[in-house]
């Protein structure tokens, strides 16, 4: 779980890792290559390892669970699926409310 103050920015950076991230708080912008994407509370983000980009947070900041995927794991899920292997985002639905449950769970964990 990782707070970001109002106003913060993150330069370009990549992950070795496939991640995925659930917005809990606040409202950022990402940018990746000429595509931008703005999430709020209840969005969930799907990146895919070395996926390049850009973030700016808006007046509130944000809060944010993320995990990353070991690549041995992503190869397994591979075989199922391949929802890690471009970035996407949901607003509600399944895939955030799995998420948030996952949440719950790591929270309550440690």
């Amino acid at each position: 779980e990782s707070l970001y103050p109002p106003t913060a920015t993150m330069p370009r950076h990549t992950h070795e890792t496939a991640h995925v991230s659930i917005v809990l708080q606040g409202n950022f912008t990402e940018f990746s290559g000429r595509n931008a994407r703005s999430s709020e509370a209840s969005t969930l983000i799907i990146h895919p390892p070395d996926e390049d980009h850009a973030v700016t947070f808006h007046d509130t900041g944000a809060r944010i669970f993320s995990f990353h995927i070991k690549p041995q794991m992503h190869e397994r899920i591979r075989d199922f699926t391949k929802v890690l292997e471009a970035p996407a985002a949901f607003q509600g639905g399944d895939p955030t409310w799995l998420a948030a449950q996952l949440y719950r769970l790591m929270k309550f964990r440690f």
